[in-house]
C-alpha cells in the first residue's frame, strides 16, 4: 500500500478514537501533511462538527485551513456559533486562509454579534487574511485586553498573517505600543 495512503488510514483511526490527546495530535499531524494540497478527506471535514471536545474541534478547524480546501467552508461557517470561542476563533482563521467571497462575508456577519474577545481575535486574523484591513484595528483594540492569553493570540495573529509593506507598518506600531504597556512576565 502506497505509504501516503497508510498513513492517512492510520490518521483516520485516531481522528476516531477514544483520547481526546490522540483525536487532536490526529488532526494537527493531518493539517501539517496535507497542507496546501486544497483536498481534506471528508472524514475530517465531518469530524469537525461532530467531535465533542472543543480542543479536538479547534485542532481540526486549524488545519482544514492549513490544508484550504474550499469544500470544508461551510463546516467552518457553521463553527462560528460554535457554544466554545476557541473554535470559534479557528473556525474563523481557517475562513480567512482559505477565502472566497462567502468566507468574507461570514466573518464580518459575525463580527457583529461576538462577544468574546478570544474568538474575536480569530475573526479579526481571518479578516486580515482575506485583505480587510479592519482585521489591524480589531487586533489594536485586543491588544489592550484583560485578559493575557487574548493579548497573546492578538500578537501572534499580527505576525501570522502576511501583510502589505503598510500592514507591517502598522502592526509593528501596534505591537510596540502594546510591548511597552505589557507588565505581564513569561
Amino acid at each position: 500500500m502506497n505509504p501516503r495512503l497508510q498513513t492517512l488510514d492510520l490518521l483516520e483511526r485516531q481522528i476516531h478514537s477514544r483520547g481526546v490527546e490522540e483525536r487532536y495530535l490526529a488532526a494537527e499531524a493531518l493539517g501539517q501533511r496535507l497542507r496546501g494540497t486544497r483536498k481534506a478527506p471528508p472524514w475530517l471535514v465531518k469530524s469537525l462538527g461532530k467531535d465533542r471536545s472543543s480542543v479536538v474541534r479547534a485542532s481540526i478547524a486549524e488545519s482544514l485551513g492549513y490544508i484550504e480546501d474550499r469544500t470544508s467552508r461551510g463546516a467552518l461557517v457553521r463553527c462560528l456559533s460554535d457554544a466554545s470561542p476557541i473554535v470559534r476563533a479557528y473556525a474563523a482563521g481557517a475562513l480567512g486562509r482559505i477565502g472566497g467571497r462567502n468566507s468574507g462575508r461570514a466573518l464580518t456577519r459575525s463580527k457583529q454579534s461576538e462577544r468574546s474577545a478570544r474568538a474575536r481575535v480569530g475573526l479579526a486574523e481571518g479578516l486580515l487574511w482575506l485583505g480587510d484591513s479592519v482585521g489591524l484595528e480589531m487586533l489594536r483594540r485586543l491588544l489592550r485586553s484583560k485578559q493575557y492569553r487574548v493579548r497573546c493570540a492578538t500578537a501572534n495573529a499580527l505576525v501570522s498573517v502576511p501583510l502589505t509593506a503598510s500592514g507591517t507598518k502598522v502592526a509593528l506600531e501596534i505591537l510596540s505600543g502594546a510591548l511597552e504597556s505589557e507588565t505581564t512576565l513569561a
